[in-house]
Order: structure tokens, then C-alpha cells, then sequence
């Protein structure tokens, strides 16, 4: 809450430029190429992974492991 309560202003002015900025149409058209680019299949795909790694990482049986390269293979 520390965060919070010391950087309001920086949060509240960030939130106005990006919201703010999807009134003005050149801008719109910027913010929404940039998040299909960020939600791209690719994307998407790598971030599952980075996660299953480190899910698979933090435990001790062998049969995740396993898994987890059969599906590194597929994908």
C-alpha cells in the first residue's frame, strides 16, 4: 500500500495518457496494433511455456518433466 500511496500521481497520470490516448484516432490505431502484436499466437505460446517451466522447475517428480518436453516438442 506503501507503493500505492507514493507513486498515485505517476499511476493516475499514466492511466489518463494511454486512456486519453484512445480518443485520439492516429493514437487508437497505434495502441491497437501493438496489442495485437503482444497477443499474438507466438506470444502466447512462449509466455504458457516460460510458466510451465517454471511450474515443472518447482516440483520433484520426474513425470512433468517428461510432459513438459512432449509438449515443448508439439508446440
Amino acid at each position: 500500500m506503501d507503493f500505492l500511496a507514493d507513486k498515485w500521481q505517476w499511476i493516475v497520470g499514466t492511466l489518463v495518457v494511454v486512456f486519453g490516448g484512445l480518443w485520439v484516432p492516429g493514437l487508437r490505431t497505434l495502441v491497437m496494433i501493438a496489442l495485437k502484436t503482444l497477443v499474438s499466437e507466438a506470444v502466447l505460446k512462449r509466455i504458457f511455456l516460460e510458466i510451465a517451466g517454471k511450474l515443472v522447475k518447482s516440483t520433484k517428480t520426474q513425470i512433468d518433466d517428461i510432459w513438459l518436453e512432449e509438449l515443448k516438442k508439439r508446440l
